[in-house]
């Protein structure tokens, strides 16, 4: 089990009562699938969200090296 914090740098309301969270964990490895987080709110030892909750994956980024970097044809 990993304990670390993350922080919460988007929230978009999907319906009412739902909402998408985007998380910043810099420290927190690759999870794996089947895997799924406890969220504790604040520093209060009883105030876990309810349920687990599942992490989707981010669309990979496509990402351009600078043109000096590209290999040549």
């Amino acid at each position: 089990m990993v304990q670390t914090q993350a922080r919460v740098i988007q929230k978009e309301t999907i319906a009412p009562a739902w909402w998408r969270l985007t998380l910043a964990a810099p420290e927190l490895p690759p999870l794996l699938p089947g895997q799924f987080l406890l969220l504790r709110c604040a520093d209060r030892l009883t105030c876990y969200l309810r349920r687990p909750i599942f992490p989707t994956p981010l669309p990979p980024r496509s990402i351009q090296p600078p043109a000096a970097a590209r290999p040549r044809p």
